[in-house]
């Protein structure tokens, strides 16, 4: 009802004349938050109590018959002739960077149900992209070892649910058949992004290029992921936050620059931000703009000045949220500057690419 709600208040009220400006949030603007709200609410009433909403399920209860276990060698047949393909950057599906093995998987992939005995199991899927063979072998894992469902994250992996907390190490091993099992989801070993200027037509930067250069990077050393427990990262190719790098503890906006009259890709970033902080959600701050090529430093720059100059117990999140914008700005100062005599070759290239910087942006479905 009040999705619906808010619907009808968009449908009435959007800019029809300016495409770029038919944006809820524009309307939210113009109209002020107060009157938005108390004409959302004029709405909801209208609508009268929703329908009540049957589930299929009993959520309470496990299920009550599971398939077998697949067989290593049925697992390995789906996944052998299932190569990545096609255009843009494709998955990798690796065995686990230095093998942290079933230990860190249950630390930090496993929570408990409420339910006693059993788990929710979170799969970390590189990029979001799945291939269909790994998704034929998911459904027989689904079935298997959880309740028949895979369910999506915001963060663009995967849970199951109703595992058996006596059956990880089984799910654990046939996950890694898959190239599935990486441990630390929703950390600097876990970066998501929208899909950037590979398919978006609003897009400025290769924001996938930039998730997958992050993620490599701290998979590659986990000691980083250690010192900044509870760091999310997520980057957006261009302002309209489809990566949601603005709820983000650090996100990353793209954008451009010239240097010597050539195009340079560039990223905004974002400190601060927290969607999971009781009452609202906070919004990042904007701290500066880096090329592209230097965000691995500023996220190593960002987690040593939490190190120096963080409280007691406070975690990075906390820290980045409280901290005044102008000590997290002078920590990354340097790398914001960028002058043609210094500039390199690879400063020009965006993540992910090979050619020239040359950002093209015309009308997407994110301006209808």
């Amino acid at each position: 009802g009040i999705a619906e709600a808010v619907v009808r208040v968009f449908d009435a009220g959007g800019d029809r004349e300016h495409r770029k400006k038919n944006r809820m949030k524009f309307l939210v603007k113009q109209l002020g938050w107060d009157a938005f709200h108390a004409l959302a609410q004029t709405e909801r009433a209208a609508l009268g109590a929703p329908p009540k909403l049957e589930l299929d399920a009993h959520v309470e209860a496990p299920p009550e018959r599971r398939a077998p276990s697949p067989r290593p060698a049925e697992l390995e047949a789906l996944v052998a002739r299932d190569a990545p393909r096609g255009p843009g950057i494709v998955p990798r599906f690796l065995p686990v960077l230095g093998d942290p093995g079933l230990a860190r998987f249950v630390r930090t992939n496993v929570r408990a149900q409420k339910q006693d005995g059993f788990s929710i199991v979170t799969i970390v899927v590189p990029l979001g992209d799945l291939t269909s063979g790994r998704l034929r072998a998911l459904a027989a894992l689904a079935r298997s070892y959880g309740d028949g469902t895979v369910r999506a994250t915001a963060s663009q992996n995967l849970t199951l649910r109703w595992v058996p907390s006596d059956r990880l190490a089984q799910l654990h091993a046939h996950l890694g058949l898959l190239g599935l099992a990486e441990p630390d989801p929703d950390s600097l070993a876990d970066v998501s992004s929208c899909p950037g200027a590979e398919s978006c037509k609003l897009a400025v930067t290769q924001s996938r290029g930039l998730a997958s250069t992050l993620g490599e990077r701290f998979r590659a050393d986990r000691r980083w992921v250690e010192r900044a427990p509870g760091l999310v990262v997520r980057v957006s190719g261009c302002p309209n936050g489809c990566g949601l790098h603005h709820i983000a503890s650090i996100g990353f906006q793209g954008g451009l620059r010239k240097v010597g009259g050539r195009a340079v890709p560039q990223y905004f970033v974002y400190a601060g931000g927290d969607a999971s902080a009781s009452g609202a959600a906070r919004f990042g701050r904007v701290i500066g703009k880096v090329p592209a090529r230097r965000v691995v430093t500023v996220i190593e720059r960002l987690v040593e000045t939490f190190e120096r100059n963080r409280r007691e117990g406070e975690s990075i999140t906390a820290y980045l949220g409280r901290a005044p914008a102008s000590e997290l700005s002078a920590a990354i100062a340097d790398l914001t500057v960028l002058e043609e005599a210094d500039a390199r070759d690879e400063d020009f290239v965006d993540l992910g690419e090979t050619t020239a910087f040359a950002p093209e942006t015309t009308e997407g479905e994110c301006a209808a």
